[in-house]
Parts: structure tokens; sequence; C-alpha cells
């Protein structure tokens, strides 16, 4: 048996992509657009996964980039359930509601 060459290509491009290109591609699929705040949470995720997090000047930044990751799983997740509504952007002061199509930490539309 094989498989149709198109299926082929596709697995061979998810191959050769790395790990963020991955997960673009998997928000791409699922239709979730993902903002600048979340983009850095996502490429300063590597040191404090890592254990090489420093206290000091850094440790407001880890928690900025903290929310924002949770912010970006939450979405996600409510995003492959079905949930079509509101959200809590943690990311931004006073935690306003955001429809879920909009990425956390855009301040021009936050309803309150």
């Amino acid at each position: 048996y094989a498989p149709p060459r198109s299926r082929l290509a596709e697995a061979a491009s998810i191959l050769t992509q790395g790990g963020n290109e991955e997960v673009r591609a998997f928000f791409a699929k699922i239709g979730l657009k993902v903002g600048a705040v979340e983009e850095a949470a996502m490429r300063a995720a590597n040191e404090p996964a890592h254990g090489t997090m420093t206290p000091g000047e850094k440790m407001k930044a880890y928690v900025v980039h903290g929310r924002a990751y949770r912010t970006l799983f939450a979405r996600t997740f409510l995003r492959l359930i079905g949930y079509d509504g509101a959200y809590l952007d943690r990311t931004s002061p006073g935690f306003p509601s955001r429809a879920l199509e909009e990425p956390a930490g855009e301040q021009q539309s936050a309803r309150q």
C-alpha cells in the first residue's frame, strides 16, 4: 500500500519544520490568530522550559510571558472544544474580555 503522494509530501514537510513552525502550522490549521504578545511568549519559552531562568531583571518578563503563554493555551483549548465566546485576556491590564478570534494583548479593541 502506498499512501497518496500529497500525504507523503505533507509528512516530509512536517518532519523538516522546526518546533515553532509546527506550532504556527497547528494554529493556522485550527484558525487561531496569534498576536505579537503571544508570539513573544512562545519565543521566550525556551529559557524557563529548560530551567535556565535567572533571577533579577528578567523575572518581570518571565511573569508577563507566562501570562501570555497561559492565555494562548486557554484560547487554543477553547478553540479545540468548539467554544465561540469571549475569553479573559490575562496579558492586558484589567483582564478584558475579548472575542476568541482576537489575539491577546491587542489594546485597540478590548472590551471591559
